[in-house]
């Protein structure tokens, strides 16, 4: 189900239905994080942190701090290696949440993430 929703989130925005994608990715995002669901969960973060942080004006400053949330979401879970998330989708997440935050002109936290590593399993042992 939380699958059904993410995928229809990401068609509504890229139709442009931005209030109907919202609303998607929202419980895209919440079904996801009860069921463990973390692949879904990061992507619909970023989905949504990016369509929020798309709406962002001088007159919306409110939406626009609201969008690092899910950005922050999706940045955390790359780092804890939830999801198998890879290094190319690491460097895309973070590049997002790291641009949002230079908007803001947090550039000490920007800085911290733009140059975080991805999260890289633990080798296999040998005996």
């Amino acid at each position: 189900m939380a699958e059904t929703r993410l995928v229809v989130g990401q068609i509504r925005v890229r139709l442009d239905q931005t209030e109907a994608a919202e609303k998607s990715l929202r419980g895209a995002m919440e079904l996801a994080a009860e069921q463990n669901n973390f692949v879904v969960e990061r992507t619909a973060c970023f989905e949504l942190g990016k369509l929020l942080a798309a709406r962002h004006s001088e007159e919306k400053k409110r939406e626009y701090s609201f969008a690092m949330s899910p950005l922050g979401r999706a940045f955390e879970l790359h780092n804890e290696g939830k999801g198998k998330a890879n290094a190319v989708e690491h460097m895309k997440v973070g590049n997002a949440f790291a641009r949002e935050l230079r908007r803001m002109k947090r550039f000490e936290e920007a800085a911290l993430v733009f140059t975080a590593r991805p999260y890289t399993p633990p080798l296999p042992s040998s005996t």
